[in-house]
């Protein structure tokens, strides 16, 4: 999902979001709040399915309706960047979703991780997908170096198991390394405990 955010003082930017449930889309805990405790949540949200330029093929659903973790909404680490959205009708019904999975570090360094979001470089609306090797596996965090830009932040970070798609981490940040937050045995159990909202 294509993300536009509208920020407390009403400032756009972009961002990428992916569906877990009929309602709840995950992406990076900076997408939804600023991080810390002198940070604020954003206004709101506009979520685009499967954007295709100009085409909003299932609409715009907007949303005030969002969650994180103490981690980051408390402190700003970045171990804890990730959040969610909550939408108000349960569009991934008709859509489908993500699975998710706490993977072992064995598992995932013999992973290939693919992404996908909407990179601001690229046209408006636009798609883009990577695949590659990871770079490094830590215990909340995930490197690698697949081509991401600005809005991208809260893509899904995912492994092909059976045919199916899996998503081992949140894209949070550009580099050399790019980073992810890993989906931890904490994290599997925030985004169960959202995607049941």
């Amino acid at each position: 999902c294509k993300l536009v955010i509208t920020t407390s003082d009403n400032q756009k930017y972009a961002g990428t979001g992916w569906l877990v449930g009929p309602r709840c889309v995950i992406t990076a805990g900076h997408v939804v709040h600023e991080g810390g405790r002198r940070g604020r949540w954003v206004k709101k949200i506009e979520v685009i399915p499967a954007m295709r330029g100009s085409l909003r093929p299932y609409g715009t659903l907007v949303s005030r309706r969002f969650y994180s973790v103490n981690g980051w909404i408390k402190n700003g680490n970045s171990a804890f960047d990730y959040g969610a959205i909550i939408l108000p009708s349960p569009i991934g019904n008709r859509l489908g979703w993500f699975g998710f999975g706490n993977y072992s570090t064995q598992v995932l360094r013999n992973s290939q991780f693919n992404t996908a979001g909407f990179p601001v470089d690229k046209p408006y609306g636009t798609m883009w997908f990577m695949a590659g090797r990871p770079a490094a596996v830590f215990p909340t965090e995930l490197n690698y170096y697949l081509d991401t830009y600005g809005g991208q932040s809260g893509s899904c970070i995912w492994r092909m198991a059976q045919g199916q798609r899996y998503a081992v981490g949140i894209h949070v940040r550009g580099g050399c390394p790019n980073e992810g937050t890993r989906i931890t045995a904490t994290v599997y159990r925030n985004i169960l405990a959202w995607k049941r909202l």
